[in-house]
């Protein structure tokens, strides 16, 4: 059995959940016996070794190439006129690379060969935006039993195609700048051509029902584990580790508060920082923020960058894998209360290492958390502020929801992931 994976996250430099998500896939496919494939997207070369390589790097993000504008009206005209996109195979021998020193990448071990076909996610990119609705339809060199898209992509393969929806956010939300005509052309796509369709969430499933009900049975809920690696949450819990890293960043073992993921709109950061600010005389321990800016940043940056908040929010920026788990680890609580998520894997990995966690009662994430957090309306920021003061100074409470959280991330194990897969692929 030969499974082929595909999607735009795995060539990204940062990672999102969809990567994670993936990483899990090929672990799971793998051990349930399939031969792994990816889809890839680099440049060509005539030495093999090379080529390879060429993969290797786009997969890793070290190499980021993109199509020149000058030449984009030939692309536009390529897409139109070829009616099939061929791709190459490359066979892969893992053991021929050390990907060790990156946990990241360890699934890479699972991998045996890829499938190239030179810029082609830009292609879907471009065809996505042209006046008709045609997808590319794919030729590969080897027969597979499964063709998965980790998200949804307006791309036709000639085999049993499995589709991931994470999240209808571009559809049910006015403050992120996704077009929405593209992704809802990707979800009809993913709908109408796939034998099944896997949900991160009964709530991101539910939210497809309501756009498209007839696909109903097509529609399967499975969790993602939890995005935590043995070795990674080892170091975690190593107190040598934890204050290293605390003392370089002058902060106290669980004396502030910590969010983490992309700092824009979505997140409803700007809301979290004026609710901390309105109590921090009652708390009296900094909120740190780590991640990436995003859409809608500019509304809440000043809180960043005025000296006057210095030593009462402090921003991180970019963290790596162990940094974003030792600040969970030893952070008073963390606080997420976005406004809207199709699953929530934040509070999932806070939860699996026994911090309290203040979220959303809204989207996914009280599925995720189960009674195992803080709930506030993330509109009031009156109820936000209460809560942080709650979580903060309750220690029965924290005590309650430190355990509770541990139980509750057991559901989302990896065995479950793959047990959940297999039942769901031998449907396709």
């Amino acid at each position: 059995m030969k499974a082929l994976i595909a999607g735009y996250d795995l060539e990204l430099k940062f990672q999102r959940g969809i990567g994670y998500f993936s990483r899990s896939l090929v672990t799971a496919l793998y051990e349930l016996g399939y031969e792994v494939h990816l889809l890839t997207s680099a440049k060509y070369d005539k030495n093999r070794t090379i080529y390879t390589l060429n993969v290797l790097k786009k997969l890793t993000g070290t190499l980021q190439e993109s199509f020149k504008r000058k030449l984009l009206p030939f692309k536009v005209l390529e897409i139109i006129l070829k009616q099939k996109w061929i791709g190459d195979f490359i066979p892969f021998n893992p053991n021929m690379y050390d990907f060790d020193f990156d946990i990241n990448l360890t699934h890479f071990k699972f991998v045996k060969g890829f499938v190239n076909i030179p810029h082609f996610y830009d292609y879907t990119h471009i065809n996505d935006y042209l006046p008709f609705n045609r997808s590319l339809k794919l030729t590969l060199p080897t027969d597979y039993s499964l063709f998965i898209s980790i998200s949804p992509m307006n791309v036709v393969a000639p085999y049993p195609t499995v589709q991931v929806i994470h999240d209808l956010i571009p559809l049910k939300s006015t403050f992120i700048p996704d077009n929405p005509k593209i992704f809802l052309k990707r979800l009809k796509t993913a709908l109408e051509k796939s034998k099944l369709v896997l949900c991160v969430s009964e709530f991101s499933r539910r939210e497809c029902l309501e756009v498209f009900p007839e696909y109903e049975e097509k529609l399967v809920t499975i969790y993602q584990p939890a995005p935590i690696y043995e070795e990674e949450k080892k170091l975690a819990l190593n107190e040598d580790v934890q204050n290293s890293l605390l003392q370089i960043l002058n902060l106290k073992k669980g004396s502030f508060l910590f969010y983490v993921g992309v700092l824009e709109k979505r997140k409803n950061i700007k809301r979290l920082i004026e609710a901390f600010l309105s109590v921090y005389n009652k708390i009296k321990i900094p909120l740190v923020l780590a991640g990436p800016l995003g859409f809608g940043s500019d509304e809440f940056k000043q809180y960043l960058e005025n000296k006057k908040y210095k030593n009462k929010v402090i921003y991180l920026g970019y963290v790596g894998n162990i940094e974003k788990l030792v600040l969970m680890k030893t952070s008073r609580a963390f606080v997420f209360p976005s406004l809207k998520e199709g699953f929530g894997l934040p509070v999932l990995e806070a939860m699996a290492l026994g911090t309290p966690v203040l979220t959303s009662s809204v989207s996914s994430l009280p599925e995720v958390c189960g009674s195992a957090a803080l709930y506030v309306n993330p509109l009031k920021v009156s109820e936000i502020a209460e809560g942080l003061v709650e979580i903060t100074t309750n220690e029965t409470l924290n005590s309650k929801l430190s355990l509770a959280g541990m139980e509750r991330a057991k559901m989302f194990s990896f065995k479950n992931f793959k047990e959940k897969l297999i039942k769901a692929i031998q449907s396709v």
